[in-house]
C-alpha cells in the first residue's frame, strides 16, 4: 500500500494505522518528491525497516520514524551510483536517534563508497572512536581513511542533527552535532573526489552490507555540495520528533 502526507507535511499516519490494524508495517520504497525518481528503496522483506510495530506506530511525539533493527534493515538510495564523482565536496545530513550498540560493530547512518569498496563519504557512529560521531572517508582509493570526531558520545535514546561535510578541495571537513560544529583538515589536498563510485548511497548499513544502524530516523540528505552548515542544522531541527 502506497501513503502520502497529511497537511503539515508528516506520512498520514491515521491512514498507515487503518490499513495495518494490528499487524506490523515495513517500509519497501521513500519516494523522492523532486522528480529525480531518488527513491529509497529496500526490496528484500527481511531488511525493511519498521513503521509499525504490531498495530503501534514507531512515533515519537506524532511524527513517524523509520525504525532499524541493527542487524540487516537499510535502505538504498536509487540514481546515485554518481554521487560523489568528480566532486569537490559532498554533504551529509540526518535526524537520527541511536538505541543501542552491538558489541564491536561500527553503525552507518549515511554511507557513499568507492568503486573498489571503500568509503568515500559516510556518517556513523564508530566502534574505534567508542561509538563517537563521525564524518568520515577518502578522497582517493590511494589515501587512508580519515575522520573528523565529535567531542562526545551521542547519548543513546536521544535524538540528534547528524551533518557531515567532506569539502575536499579544501582538504577539510565538518562535523555538526545538535549544531555543534567541529572542523579539522581531511584527505589529500585535490580538486575533486577523483575515484569513481559506481554503486547508489546507503542509509544504515555499509556497502557489504554491515555495520547496521541500531536506531530510528525522520530525516536523510546527500547533498553533492558543500552545504551551509547553519541552514541544514535549522531545516533538520523542523523535522526532529
Amino acid at each position: 500500500m502506497e501513503f502520502g502526507a497529511r497537511g503539515d507535511g508528516w506520512l498520514d499516519t491515521s491512514a498507515l494505522l487503518s490499513w495495518a490494524g494490528t499487524s506490523s508495517v515495513l517500509l519497501v520504497a521513500l519516494y523522492d518528491q523532486t522528480g529525480q525518481a531518488r527513491h529509497a528503496v529496500q526490496a528484500t522483506a527481511a531488511r525493511q525497516p519498521r513503521l509499525v510495530n504490531a498495530g503501534v506506530l514507531d512515533a515519537v511525539n506524532d511524527r513517524p520514524t523509520i525504525r532499524f533493527d541493527g542487524s540487516d534493515d537499510f535502505l538504498e538510495i536509487q540514481g546515485t551510483t554518481a554521487f560523489s564523482n568528480g566532486r569537490g565536496a559532498l554533504t551529509l545530513g540526518a535526524v537520527v536517534l541511536r538505541r543501542g550498540e552491538v558489541a564491536n560493530v561500527s553503525q552507518q547512518v549515511v554511507y557513499a563508497n568507492t568503486a573498489t569498496g571503500l568509503t568515500r563519504a559516510n556518517i556513523g557512529f564508530l566502534t574505534t572512536e567508542s561509538y563517537k560521531a563521525v564524518a568520515g572517508g577518502r578522497r582517493l582509493d590511494s589515501d587512508s581513511y580519515q575522520r573528523i570526531v565529535s567531542p562526545s558520545v551521542p547519548a543513546v535514546n536521544n535524538w540528534w542533527r547528524l551533518i557531515g561535510r567532506h569539502r575536499y578541495s579544501a582538504a577539510a571537513a565538518d562535523l555538526a552535532i545538535n549544531g555543534v560544529v567541529t572542523t579539522g583538515g581531511y584527505q589529500t589536498a585535490g580538486l575533486t573526489a577523483s575515484t569513481p563510485q559506481t554503486v547508489n548511497v546507503l542509509i544504515g548499513a555499509t556497502q557489504s552490507p554491515g555495520e547496521w544502524l541500531v536506531g530510528s530516523m525522520t530525516a536523510v540528505v546527500a547533498a553533492q555540495a558543500a552545504l551551509d552548515i547553519a541552514a541544514l542544522d535549522a531545516a533538520l531541527a523542523k523535522a526532529a520528533p
